[in-house]
């Protein structure tokens, strides 16, 4: 499992930072351009995908989040992406100081409300990095309603293949 878990957390950042370069190139004109999705802009995505990872990434350090992290941000966009492929790079080193029994444990946290909540490790790292592979599918979505040219491909066997695995 901690092997999966790895490929799949290292997937993952390199898929985040794919996007992030692919939206620094656009400039930041069509950053808060209203579409219509889970979000209501390309930068409200990103954060989101930043936000929640940040937050499962907390719950899995013993800290329970009680508000998203982008709610208290002041910088730009290039910052806030910074921001967000240090926290799935930080997914990477949390995957490889662990040990497999550890990744298979259970641990307890609390929802943003409060609500109190026991999850295997593993697969509350599913779940995050799933989500923020849902997420990236919206922004290519949003990048193509756009009209952004030469969009990266961001599949996990496209990962694969560049990494020889």
């Amino acid at each position: 499992m901690k092997d999966l878990l790895h490929l799949y957390t290292k997937y993952n950042h390199w898929a985040n930072k794919q996007l992030c370069l692919k939206i620094s190139e656009i400039g930041n004109e069509l950053l808060d351009k209203p579409v219509k999705n889970s979000f209501p802009s390309l930068r409200k995505t990103v954060y989101h995908i930043w936000d929640a990872e940040a937050i499962w990434l907390e719950r899995l350090l013993g800290m329970s989040a009680t508000d998203w992290p982008s709610n208290h941000f002041k910088g730009d966009f290039i910052e806030a992406q910074d921001l967000m492929l240090k926290m799935s790079e930080r997914f990477v080193d949390y995957i490889a100081t662990n040990d497999e029994e550890f990744l298979m444990s259970e641990f307890s946290y609390k929802g943003l409300g409060g609500q109190d909540y026991k999850n295997k490790r593993y697969l509350s790292i599913m779940h995050c990095m799933n989500h923020s592979t849902f997420h990236r599918g919206q922004l290519i979505t949003i990048l193509r309603e756009f009209d952004v040219p030469d969009l990266p491909g961001t599949d996990l066997i496209i990962y694969i293949r560049e990494n020889n695995l």
